[in-house]
């Protein structure tokens, strides 16, 4: 959520809870998609530098975690 958040301008998880306590999205003003005109890329960050006797190459767990 933090993510699309960032990427789409739109506070997901602040619209999720109105709506959870009965408010619509319409009445809150969310009544189309936002239109992005550019693309998001979210990117792993394995902290390497940090653990310096651990082998780079990734296994098979650090590879699903991402």
């Amino acid at each position: 959520v933090p993510f699309v958040s960032k990427a789409t301008g739109v506070p997901l998880a602040r619209l999720a809870s109105l709506v959870m306590i009965g408010k619509s999205l319409k009445e809150l003003g969310f009544t189309e998609e936002p239109k992005i005109d550019y693309f998001c890329v979210k990117e792993a960050v394995l902290p390497f530098i940090k653990f310096t006797d651990v082998d780079p190459l990734l296994g098979p767990e650090m590879r699903s975690t991402g």
